[in-house]
């Protein structure tokens, strides 16, 4: 049965791997904020979290296509925080899309080793992430309450 799968997580916990992963295994397409985002170029500044929003509404929304015309799909892009779990959450359940989350709970020293190999060799889709950056990242994110996702990996590796 088709669905929708969500990846919570920090910068570098190991997302894009496992929703890689994951892909291959259900079949899905994988739908990332950053993908796309990142074609806009390295110089959104202030403006990257209007574009990203805008993106994700519209992959929120192909998502739903999608599984309606049979495909699993994949959203690949953290949502780091309860209101926006809660919220496409919501959407879903509204819209009668089956989904399932899953959550990539890495400690800082995995995540520490992801960002230093992630930085010598950056992807097409990856952001350069130093020390400041990731203390940034990491005191946004509000770790999910226990119980909430259906699925929790501390590696990418499942």
């Amino acid at each position: 049965m088709p669905k929708v799968i969500l990846i919570c997580g920090t910068l570098c916990s190991g997302k894009s791997t496992l929703a890689g992963r994951l892909a291959a295994r259900e079949g899905a397409v994988i739908l990332s904020v950053d993908r796309v985002t990142k074609l806009f170029g390295d110089d959104l500044g202030d403006r990257h979290d209007a574009v990203a929003a805008r993106v994700q509404g519209y992959l929120r929304d192909r998502a739903v296509e999608l599984v309606r015309l049979g495909v699993s799909v994949i959203l690949d892009w953290g949502f780091w925080r309860a209101s926006d779990r809660a919220e496409i959450s919501r959407y879903l359940d509204e819209n009668g899309v089956p989904f399932e989350w899953h959550y990539m709970d890495v400690d800082r020293e995995r995540l520490s080793r992801n960002i230093a190999a992630r930085n010598a060799h950056p992807g097409p889709s990856d952001y350069i992430v130093d020390a400041g950056l990731m203390d940034k990242c990491l005191s946004a994110f509000e770790p999910p309450e226990p119980g909430k996702m259906d699925f929790a990996h501390t590696s990418a590796f499942c």
